[in-house]
This record gives C-alpha cells, sequence and structure tokens, in this order.
C-alpha cells in the first residue's frame, strides 16, 4: 500500500506495539486509579452505585475481549498452558486477506496484484484513476 519498507520501519512499529503503547496506556490507567476520586457535581457527590454502574459500562467492553479469550483458551485442549496462551496469540494459518478464487495465479506478483489499474467509469463523475494518478 505505501511501497518498500525497511527493516528500520518495521522495528519502530513493532517496538511501539510491542512496548511502548502498552506501557504508555497502563501508565496513565494506573495513575488514574491511584488519583481516583468518586464523580461529583458541584458540591453534590455521587453515591457509590452509582460510580459502580459507571465503572461496569466503562469495563463491559473490555470484559468481552478477556471473556472470549478465557473460552478460547478452555476450549482449546492441545499442548501446555504456555503452549495454548501462544497459540492464541498467533495469527491461524488461513488469516489474511481474502484473494478472488476467479484470479489467475499469474494475476498475482510477489506483493498482491499486478499489471494495469482499470479505469474508474461513472457517468456522474468524470474522474479516471490510473496507476500514475493514484501515487
Amino acid at each position: 500500500m505505501i511501497g518498500p519498507r525497511s527493516k528500520a520501519w518495521g522495528l519502530f512499529w513493532s517496538t511501539m506495539w510491542k512496548y511502548l503503547t502498552p506501557a504508555t496506556l497502563l501508565f496513565i490507567l494506573f495513575f488514574n486509579w491511584i488519583d481516583y476520586e468518586p464523580l461529583k457535581s458541584g458540591n453534590y457527590v455521587f453515591p457509590g452505585w452509582a460510580n459502580a454502574i459507571g465503572w461496569i459500562i466503562a469495563f463491559q467492553s473490555v470484559a468481552v475481549i478477556v471473556g472470549v479469550l478465557v473460552w478460547k483458551f478452555v476450549r482449546q485442549s492441545e499442548g501446555t498452558v504456555k503452549e495454548r496462551f501462544l497459540s492464541l496469540l498467533s495469527p491461524r494459518d488461513d488469516w489474511g486477506p481474502a484473494i478472488d478464487p476467479k484470479l489467475k495465479s499469474d494475476d498475482l506478483g510477489e506483493n498482491g496484484l499486478t499489471g494495469e489499474i482499470k479505469p474508474f467509469h461513472n457517468s456522474h463523475v468524470n474522474v479516471t484513476y490510473t496507476f500514475e494518478s493514484s501515487i
């Protein structure tokens, strides 16, 4: 999509997604918890049950992710605990972009589709996309 990338590019993004982003998010999360005060509006402090409902709503999306992780971990019966956990963090063999079965294998190059990009035809829009104009 954006052309060839160097090893430094891959190292940068893998470092960002594996280490820096999770560390930053955990830092923000923990310091928000340390500095937590119950919700208030002016002089009115909301009751504990109102704060609890807010926390439940906030954690629902995370609970679904953790729930699916536990469900898949329990369903997987092969391997040690470490192997099962690592297999859940790896992409499956069939993961990836879907390729139209009507394409012939000689239409596919090293980095996906090759050849001429077909012009865009629409009677209401006078635009033609070619390879040169899309760069």
